[in-house]
């Protein structure tokens, strides 16, 4: 579903869900976003259970992430 909206927007073949996942990690490591918050943004399990405790980082965190990240290109600012 979400490659169908892609294509709305974007007619590039080479770029996919897949492509632009892998730009978000780059950009939110760019950006100096700590590791651990970059796996919850894209939705990655970490190693251990251990990480898994807990009901992770709360929203605001990761919007404020996010706006680092895209902020400025978003409006978002």
């Amino acid at each position: 579903m979400l490659m169908k909206r892609l294509r709305t927007v974007i007619t590039d073949k080479k770029i996919t869900m897949h492509a632009l996942q892998h730009r978000m990690k780059d950009e939110l490591r760019n950006s100096g976003c700590p590791e651990n918050l970059s796996m919850e943004i894209l939705g990655r399990a970490q190693g251990s259970v251990a990480a898994n405790y807990g009901s992770g980082y709360a929203i605001d965190v990761m919007r404020e992430a996010l706006v680092n990240v895209w902020g400025g290109v978003m409006g978002l600012g």
